[in-house]
């Protein structure tokens, strides 16, 4: 079987939110062929202007590790673990370096985007924020080495994550990786 990237790399794009280990099946695609994505990453909505300045830097980080994780899973032969460094910490870190690094050896790649649909933070905290985010998966497809899908063996297309925002010294970071076993 083959081991699913696409759940490793959303679960780093969620923050860790896919457990390890998920199984993926190939599958042949409908279209002669998928061309790699010249899209830019999409943002989530501004955050609203009644999030305090906490609660939108955590916003801010949270957006920037997305935005790392589709930009290094389209090439990540080529990943920048140092600007990766700067918005992560701890397992949310580790989580990342781990999803580019498996998916340099199985050979895959990310075509597309996910989308973060929607971002609430729970609090204005100057030390620890937790916010929920609604993932959109359904434009982003982790390619195997022959060119083929890899999917979810849960089908889903929107998944909840739950990430945590440390604020160290006036810079904020993404911490923690949990949560996209469940739709949202």
């Amino acid at each position: 079987m083959t081991i699913s990237l696409r759940a490793a790399i959303v679960g780093s794009i969620l923050i860790g939110v896919i457990a390890a280990g998920c199984q993926g099946t190939p599958v042949a695609s409908p279209s002669p062929s998928l061309a790699a994505s010249t899209a830019t990453p999409t943002s989530a909505p501004t955050p609203s202007n009644t999030y305090g300045p906490n609660a939108t830097a955590a916003l801010t980080v949270v957006q920037a590790y997305y935005d790392w994780i589709n930009t290094h899973s389209k090439d990540p032969a080529n990943a920048n673990f140092v600007a990766l460094n700067r918005i992560a910490d701890g397992e949310a870190l580790s989580s990342g370096v781990s999803t580019v690094n498996l998916m340099v050896r199985a050979g895959q790649h990310q075509v597309g985007d996910v989308v973060l649909a929607q971002m609430i933070p729970d609090s204005d905290s100057p030390t620890l924020i937790a916010v929920t985010v609604c993932v959109d998966i359904s434009k982003a497809t982790v390619l195997n080495k022959d060119g083929q899908p890899v999917r979810r063996s849960d089908g889903l297309t929107r998944v909840a994550a739950f990430p945590k925002v440390e604020n160290r010294g006036g810079s904020w970071f993404v911490i923690s990786a949990r949560g996209g076993n469940t739709s949202c």
